[in-house]
């Protein structure tokens, strides 16, 4: 948004082009049931408008016609303070410049709303401490501004709503809460929504503290100026909770994600940004599921931190540059996802600490790409999948005890597979097995490395140029290599420790091809076959 186009600086050269103004001032107390109060200040300087309310069933104006209201002021304020229940205040500004609208009400079954537009340097805030309140902070065509609504207490709702509005809140990425325009609410059963369209440099944060929240973050349709962009923000403490971050169309974003309790579900969103996009999601606790789909953007990260059990975890990247997908879980009964799609230079990740974790990682139709898991635990199992991708390379580490891992790249060039079971830590892995699949492609290596017993590993090769490369170090391994395709290259090397044997198989087609087979033990048995 650039201010010298909009209506906004219309409004702006009206201000200042106005003759000078008197000073306003309007104060208004009242004690006792179904009071209302109304005041009216336009063309002003300095301009106060205080209201006080002390009892239930108060009004300060209604929901057609707002009872504090400020036109065409410099120094502009509006103060209403309601102590009670079933009260009700509407303020509204307009045309104003360095203007300030803050509604406080204590009590129960209370509705407050401040309203912004055309104005200059804004704080817009609502303030509520009791049961069944609702908040509302809507600001519209406006430039440097914020908005807040704060809510303490249980059945709460409280919204911000901005819409072409410039420089909103401090938007730069991990500022503390309360940098931002802000919805925070303390209790049971609340509800926060920030909507955000057609802004500039904003950031806006949700922050719930109790059990059975929600929280929205919604912004879009917005560009960067000044370098800060647009930041959004949901911290959630209890149980039960729910928060989602929305971003698109924007230029420069990031959002974050933070749940500590039970049974939160955590969500990032952003589509179609432009420059630098981070999604993150923090989650530690039990039961948790997390969430982070970029799609369409440049420089796009979404990384998910787990702590606890029972864990879940989706990074959806899609049509993007320069894009990367992390997921580290630590405990008990995890599982992680991460899919990138028609994107380049693409990177996926994932770490897992712990027992019983599950690891897939899916790269589609991108170029240069790379995928890297590792797992420490027992029960582990791991996939990697990267299909029709060019210059691609796929890393594992598993320790520990019954690990599993398939790996398949599918019509890639310039690809490589490395697996290590056991050896990466000087342990072993145990009933542990390795399969690689490498089909349709060209210039192919396979790497697979155990340490431990029982282990099996299965490398199959389509293609030409092709190397595979098997080292077992125990006793009753089983390695299996086969290739089809021209100038290919098989090696495999078990040391027994133990006095039962190792078996060896290697299969070659076409031609062209050298095959190396080493064991070291007793009873081991070893077929080369090339024809």
């Amino acid at each position: 948004m650039n201010l010298s186009r909009t209506p906004l600086a219309v409004a702006a050269a009206l201000l200042f082009a106005l003759p000078a103004l008197a000073d306003n001032s309007s104060t208004v107390n009242q004690t006792g049931t179904a009071n209302s109060a109304a005041t009216e200040q336009a063309i002003s300087d300095n301009a106060k408008i205080s209201v006080t309310q002390i009892g239930n069933g108060n009004q300060v104006g209604t929901a057609d016609e707002a009872g504090a209201v400020q036109q065409l002021a410099f120094d502009s304020s509006i103060a209403v303070s309601q102590n009670g229940d079933k009260n009700q205040a509407w303020a509204t500004q307009g045309l104003v410049f360095d203007t300030v609208s803050k509604l406080q009400q204590t009590g129960s079954d209370n509705a407050a709303e401040t309203v912004q537009g055309y104005s200059i340097n804004a704080l817009g805030e609502v303030s509520q401490n009791g049961f069944r309140n609702i908040g509302y902070t809507v600001q519209d065509l406006a430039f440097d501004t914020q908005a807040r609504v704060l809510q303490t207490g249980s059945d709460n709702r409280g919204a911000v709503e901005q819409s072409s509005v410039e420089t909103t809140g401090a938007a730069q990425a991990y500022r503390a809460i309360g940098e931002y325009n802000t919805v925070k609410q303390v209790g049971e059963d609340n509800l926060g929504t920030i909507e955000q369209i057609n802004l500039v440099d904003s950031g806006a944060a949700v922050s719930q503290t109790g059990s059975l929240n929600i929280a929205k973050v919604s912004q879009s349709d917005q560009n960067l100026e000044a370098g800060n962009g647009s930041w959004g923000e949901v911290l959630q403490t209890g149980n039960e909770n729910s928060g989602t971050v929305t971003q698109s169309g924007n230029s420069t974003v990031g959002a974050y994600v933070e749940q500590v309790g039970d049974a939160n579900t955590g969500e990032v969103t952003q589509q179609g940004n432009s420059n630098f996009t981070i999604g993150y999601v923090y989650q530690e606790g039990g039961n948790h599921g997390a969430i982070v789909a970029q799609n369409d953007n440049v420089r796009a990260t979404g990384y998910i931190e787990q702590v606890g059990d029972g864990f879940a975890a989706v990074v959806n990247q899609t049509g993007s540059v320069l894009v990367t997908g992390q997921i580290l879980q630590s405990g008990a009964d995890s599982a992680g996802y991460v899919e990138q799609t028609n994107s380049f230079d693409a990177n996926a990740q994932i770490l897992q600490v712990g027992s019983a974790n599950a690891a897939t990682l899916v790269q589609t139709d991108n170029l240069h790409a790379a995928a890297y898991g590792e797992q420490r635990g027992t029960g582990n199992r791991g996939d990697i999948k990267q299909i029709g991708t060019e210059s691609v390379n796929a890393t594992t580490l598993q320790n520990g005890n019954g690990n599993t891992l398939e790996a398949n790249q599918t019509g890639v060039v310039h690809a490589s597979i490395s697996i290590a079971q056991g050896s990466a830590w000087g342990e072993t892995a145990d009933l542990s097995s390795a399969i690689v699949n490498q089909t349709a492609g060209d210039d192919l290596l396979a790497e697979v490395r155990q340490t431990g017993l029982s282990q099996t590993s299965v490398i199959e090769q389509d293609g030409d140029i092709t190397v595979a490369s098997i080292a077992q170090s125990g006793t009753l391994n089983v390695a299996l290599v086969t290739q089809t395709g021209g100038n290919n290259r098989a090696s495999v090397s078990q040391i027994g420790t133990g006095g039962t044997a190792n078996q060896a198989t290697v299969s070659q087609s076409i031609g062209f091809y050298t095959a190396s087979v080493t064991q070291n033990g007793a009873g081991n048995v070893a077929t080369v076959t090339q024809h």
